[in-house]
């Protein structure tokens, strides 16, 4: 009996600590080079329902560049979502010229208890000193389950430039404490009740879980503290971009309703990465329904983003 319910904890834990959903498009696979994604045509402004209108790299770093905070979504595996997200960052920090603008990168990968060696590495780096990615790993704690190879650009970019690196995920302590019934996350829109049963059902299908699994609720909750962590994280610079799953960065369902919940005067922008190839683009302009482009009900919805980017699969 209580090694059922320990085998059961254990499997809840590892799935809490690894939470991310994400959808995904069979299609073609290639690495694109700084210059395809510098012309890419692949763009899309959706702020205006059910209207995809195509846009420039540079018309998109123009509005991103109004904006206090920029969520940027990615599937954690695809490298040129990752090419893109660099990109997106360096040329935003060379229009946010002014030096006493607080400007962040906030990455869902790193825990907050490890702040203060994130800290201080990058002041370690500002100063001279040089150092492998094989340090950097170890002094920033790195978890492992995170492939560093795919994030180390943006990983070692960001400690180099204007930008602070900050963690914006739960430590592993925080997580188990969620397991054993943390208090109830305080909001308005990031705790409406139709947010948090989509959040169960996605998580259900994503991870094949019985809808009727009782383990789905704290699921969902260690969802929504990761949410608001991150958005808490946002709010202490001028300037931030957050680097996350898709579902994360959702204006429907991620951290989006968390900002607004604390910040509500908060400027922020999302931009969801996807996957898909022209015939995904031919069929968004002709304005068929996105849902039944992207896979199930749940892949994608015109309110989800502000800005999409289609980009082939990398691996």
């Amino acid at each position: 009996m209580f090694r059922l319910i320990y085998l059961k904890q254990a499997k809840f834990l590892a799935l809490i600590i690894a939470l991310f959903i994400q959808g995904c498009l069979p299609t073609s696979q290639r690495l694109l080079s700084v210059n395809e994604l510098n012309n890419s045509q692949n763009i899309f402004d959706t702020r205006q329902k059910d209207v995809f209108k195509r846009i420039s790299f540079q018309e998109l770093l123009e509005t991103l560049a109004l904006s206090e905070s920029v969520l940027i979504g990615e599937k954690h595996t695809n490298h040129n979502h990752h090419s893109a997200q660099l990109l997106i960052i360096k040329n935003l920090a060379a229009k946010l010229s002014p030096h006493q603008i607080q400007k962040s990168v906030v990455f869902e990968m790193l825990s907050t208890n490890t702040q203060d060696l994130i800290d201080n590495t990058q002041q370690r780096l500002i100063q001279g000193e040089k150092l492998t990615p094989d340090e950097i790993i170890k002094l920033i704690e790195w978890d492992k389950r995170w492939d560093f190879p795919t994030y180390q650009d943006l990983i070692i970019y960001t400690l180099h430039s204007p930008y602070k690196l900050v963690a914006g995920n739960l430590s592993r302590e925080e997580i188990k404490m969620i397991v054993n019934g943390a208090q109830p996350l305080k909001g308005y829109k990031s705790t409406d009740p139709k947010v948090q049963e989509r959040l169960k059902n996605i998580i259900a299908s994503s991870h094949k879980i019985d809808p009727k699994e009782s383990m789905l609720t704290n699921l969902v909750s260690a969802q929504q503290f990761k949410d608001r962590r991150m958005a808490q994280a946002l709010l202490k610079s001028d300037f931030s971009v957050l680097i996350a799953g898709r579902f994360h960065v959702s204006n429907d369902l991620g951290v989006p309703l968390h900002l607004h919940d604390l910040a509500p005067n908060r400027t922020s922008l999302s931009v969801i990465l996807l996957e898909g190839d022209k015939n995904t683009m031919d069929r968004l302009e002709s304005r068929e329904d996105p849902r039944s482009i992207f896979g199930s009900s749940d892949a994608f919805d015109t309110s989800e983003a502000d800005f999409i980017w289609i980009l082939p699969q990398s691996n």
